[in-house]
């Protein structure tokens, strides 16, 4: 009986004893973690020179020398035109000749023939005029106006590849203005272009080697060729009879 007594004053071997929980404790005993991991830099932003068809070779290139690449390029499209005699044997009929034999793919072949011929000089007019007489006045009208689109377009990329975008620090005062305008309103100083000098290649030169976005490019002569190739479309007859 004295035994038993004995074994209950005596604490259990099994017993649990219950501590309050230091978590100051546990956390000095954590170890420090060190955040070593080097700071990522920011992603590097795109540079306006690659954009809208600028090279980015042409843009570690000095001013003086891009205006010079695009003019030697220029000439060179001339000269080929010269020595193969696509400025004087392009007419309308031999467009218009060419385009119906290649089949299902003429309007294709239209917009080829457009782009090489304001490449190398030829006037537009002799394709807006070539298309009228393939198609028709209404369905020509449309087809040379997307083939001015077209060919002016490949003409301002091909330009602005090689020679960048010079002319827009030009400190000219006369320049300076023209400049002004195409910032603040490019599409309506665009159109007023191509409603004056049409599809003259020196416009697509010039609008290419300035800051002029690809998008305005476009459509300010969409909406300035609109006049002009109805006008051409309306006295076809007067015009090319």
């Amino acid at each position: 009986m004295a035994t038993s007594v004995a074994s209950r004053g005596k604490p259990s071997p099994l017993a649990v004893t219950s501590e309050p929980y230091n978590s100051a404790a546990v956390s000095q005993a954590e170890p420090a973690v060190q955040d070593d991991a080097p700071a990522l830099d920011p992603p590097a932003e795109v540079g306006s020179s690659a954009q809208d068809g600028a090279s980015p070779r042409a843009s570690r290139l000095g001013p003086g020398t891009r205006v010079l690449l695009a003019l030697l390029l220029i000439v060179a499209c001339g000269v080929v035109g010269k020595a193969t005699g696509l400025d004087h044997t392009l007419s309308r009929e031999r467009v218009k000749t060419m385009v119906e034999g290649a089949g299902a793919l003429g309007l294709l072949a239209y917009l080829a023939i457009f782009s090489i011929g304001q490449l190398v000089g030829v006037p537009g007019l002799v394709f807006v005029a070539a298309g009228i007489l393939i198609y028709g006045k209404l369905y020509g009208a449309i087809a040379g106006l997307l083939g001015a689109v077209v060919a002016m377009t490949i003409s301002f990329l091909v330009v602005r590849g090689v020679g960048g975008q010079p002319l827009g620090g030009a400190q000219n005062r006369f320049m300076g203005r023209i400049l002004a305008q195409l910032d603040e309103r490019p599409i309506r100083a665009i159109a007023l272009l191509r409603l004056v000098f049409w599809l003259a290649p020196p416009v697509n030169y010039a609008l290419a080697l300035s800051k002029v976005r690809l998008r305005d490019f476009i459509l300010g002569s969409v909406l300035g060729l609109l006049v002009p190739i109805g006008i051409a479309t309306f006295f076809f007859d007067w015009l090319f009879g």
